[in-house]
């Protein structure tokens, strides 16, 4: 599986909004490091297309739905966990830290890229 989501028009519009989202029963079932969460996006070859990218900590958080929960995401997404995901984005005052979502309740947080592990959601942009 994979989702397009075109957003509404209400979401800032320096956002990417024409993104393709990986989705697929990889995104709930392993987690990873960031630096291996990085990697695996890199080298993924999923649909056809292998221009895939760890999103970056916005981008991510488009696809929360909080008018949902556990998990907080559209409910065109198949394969979620209600925990967090990597984002590509370093923290600006720790650069051993790196922002995650977590789509129990869509919110974002900062945590170590090195000890902690997370679920990978990839994203490309739409052809």
């Amino acid at each position: 599986y994979f989702i397009f989501i075109i957003l509404p028009a209400h979401f800032s519009s320096s956002l990417d909004t024409n993104l393709m989202w990986q989705d697929n029963n990889e995104t709930n079932s392993s987690t990873k490091s960031w630096a291996d969460a990085n990697v695996y996006c890199e080298d993924l070859d999923f649909a056809n297309k292998t221009d895939w990218r760890l999103p970056n900590q916005k981008q991510l958080l488009t696809i929360g739905d909080k008018t949902r929960n556990t998990p907080a995401i559209y409910e065109q997404f198949n394969f979620t966990n209600s925990l967090e995901y990597w984002t590509s984005s370093t923290y600006k005052d720790d650069n051993a830290k790196g922002w995650y979502v977590n789509f129990e309740d869509a919110w974002s947080w900062v945590e170590a890229k090195t000890t902690s592990t997370y679920y990978v959601r990839c994203v490309r942009v739409a052809d």
